[in-house]
């Protein structure tokens, strides 16, 4: 009787298994379902400098393991909220920093890694171009 409770129990558990098993299959079918899987990853990331002091490059080299990282461009110094947010340019492959305690707005050409500081100079202060 004790080894026909313990096959129960061993069948019970298998049992459970599988079901699980089949339900994250099923999950995962429907997320993932019939669509190709996304092509590898890689190109160029830029952080733009909040409270840092230079931005940041995370390049992603196709077949390659490791990401490379480094800092580019010059130091914006220590004061905090350079930039918040960057937008693309519609005429071209640049990019846009737009202002929050920085006094220029600041272009990054994703394609050469360069960094430019644009424009009139700004007034001073934080949150000039925010709600």
């Amino acid at each position: 009787q004790q080894e026909a409770e313990q096959a129960r129990k061993q069948a019970e558990a298998k049992e459970q298994a599988l079901a699980k098993a089949r339900s994250d299959a099923a999950a995962s079918g429907l997320v993932f379902g019939d669509y190709e899987p996304p092509p590898p990853a890689y190109g160029r990331l830029f952080c733009v400098p909040r409270d840092a002091n230079r931005v940041l490059e995370i390049e992603v080299v196709q077949d390659e393991k490791d990401a490379r990282v480094k800092y580019i461009g010059p130091d914006y110094g220590r004061k905090a909220g350079k930039f918040v947010t960057s937008a693309p340019a519609v005429s071209s492959s640049n990019f846009f920093c737009i202002p929050y305690a920085a006094t220029r707005v600041l272009e990054i050409d994703p394609a050469q890694s360069v960094l430019r500081q644009i424009g009139e100079r700004l007034a001073p202060g934080a949150g000039k171009y925010t709600d």
